[in-house]
């Protein structure tokens, strides 16, 4: 069973008590709305310690909210397709691999 929608602790507390399997947090409406979906993730993760239910942080928007989520003991992440290539993606990694292939060394065609 899904606890969908879930805007704060009281709600994670109730889904817990209910042993529903997984709780929907949706992080970007929770921070637009009230002020900070992260916090809530890492709020639900304390309320659930030691239980069986899982996170699902739903609706991270960007790299710089999804990547937070994923260090707050979220089960789960659901994300859009082009927020998942941005994390992949890192400046440093683009130089290193136009470094990589400019000496030569590399997969030939």
């Amino acid at each position: 069973m899904l606890c969908h929608c879930c805007f704060g602790e009281r709600q994670v507390l109730v889904a817990r008590e209910a042993e529903v399997a997984y709780i929907a947090i949706y992080v970007n409406r929770t921070s637009r709305l009230l002020g900070d979906g992260i916090e809530l993730v890492r709020n639900a993760s304390a309320v659930l310690s030691g239980n069986s239910s899982q996170i699902v942080a739903a609706s991270s928007k960007s790299p710089c909210e999804a990547s937070p989520v994923l260090m707050s003991k979220s089960h789960y992440l659901a994300i859009p397709y082009d927020v998942l290539q941005a994390l992949m993606n890192h400046e440093m990694s683009e130089c290193a691999i136009a470094e990589f292939y400019g000496s030569g060394v590399g997969i030939e065609n």
